[in-house]
C-alpha cells in the first residue's frame, strides 16, 4: 500500500473514530483488501444489541475501575479493531491477506485477534501510545506501517 493510500485510509479511520460513543478515547479501524478496497470498518463502542451500559455514558466503566489503557480488555466496550473484524465476518468476507488501518496502535488483546485473523499488515500512527500490541504483531511477522499523525 503506497503512502498516499495509507494516509487516505488513516483519514477514514480517524473519521470513523468520531462515531464512537466512548467518553474515554475514540478509535476507528478500516479493513482494506489486497486490491485496496474497503472490506469493513469499526469504531469502539457497545456490542450490537446492548443498551450502552458498558460504553457511551457520562463515565467510563474502565475509568471507574481505574483500568490502565491497553489492559483488561474484558472491561468496557468492543474495540475498533475487533469490531472491524466482526463486521467482515458478518458479511462473509475473510480478512486473510487484508491490511488493517487503525487510528491508534492496538492493545495486546486486539493484536492477538489481528495476528490470528490472517491480516498481513497493520497501518497505525507513529505515536506508540500502546507498545505491547505493535510489538506482538511485529514479533509474529506482520508488517507494521507507521504513518505521521495528521
Amino acid at each position: 500500500m503506497k503512502l498516499k493510500w495509507q494516509n487516505h485510509w488513516m483519514a477514514h479511520a480517524r473519521l470513523l473514530s468520531s462515531q464512537s460513543p466512548c467518553c474515554r478515547r475514540h478509535v476507528g479501524a478500516v479493513l482494506i483488501d489486497e486490491q485496496n478496497n474497503p472490506v469493513s470498518a469499526g469504531f469502539n463502542g457497545t456490542p450490537r444489541g446492548f443498551d450502552g451500559a458498558l460504553c457511551g455514558g457520562l463515565t467510563c466503566l474502565r475509568d471507574d475501575q481505574h483500568v490502565k489503557s491497553g489492559t483488561a480488555n474484558e472491561v468496557g466496550c468492543l474495540h475498533a479493531e475487533a469490531n472491524a473484524l466482526i463486521q467482515s465476518l458478518r458479511r462473509g468476507i475473510s480478512p486473510v491477506g487484508c491490511t488493517l488501518v487503525v487510528s491508534c496502535p492496538p492493545c495486546l488483546g486486539c493484536a492477538r485477534l489481528i495476528g490470528d485473523s490472517g491480516i498481513k499488515a497493520v497501518v497505525m500512527p507513529i505515536d506508540q501510545y500502546i507498545r505491547a500490541g505493535a510489538d506482538y504483531l511485529e514479533e509474529r511477522g506482520l508488517e507494521i506501517i507507521r504513518v505521521e499523525d495528521a
